[in-house]
């Protein structure tokens, strides 16, 4: 198992991965530190914000093995088989 956060419109452009919710997101700092609003944020506050559904990324929980970095397609494949939202974990972290 592990974690994944996400954004794209119609489809995922762009997908980090980690085997914790807070390495996720330093890995996707680059991503999310394009708001304004966001790059002052702790990674605290950020994972509350993405727990509670409230950025314009997706955090979610992957159930399946942890392979590594993934390709971007490979990341879309692992997420349409394996994802789960954070209503379905969030009392886990």
């Amino acid at each position: 198992m592990y974690y994944m956060i996400t954004w794209g419109n119609t489809q995922i452009e762009e997908a980090y991965v980690g085997l914790e919710p807070e390495e996720v997101i330093e890995k996707a700092r680059p991503l999310i530190d394009q708001w304004p609003e966001y790059k002052s944020l702790e990674t605290e506050e950020i994972l509350e914000y993405l727990l509670n559904d409230e950025l314009e990324f997706d955090l979610v929980q992957i159930q399946s093995p942890w392979q590594g970095e993934l390709t971007l397609e490979q990341a879309r494949k692992e997420y349409d088989k394996y994802s789960v939202p954070p209503h379905m974990y969030a009392d886990q972290i």
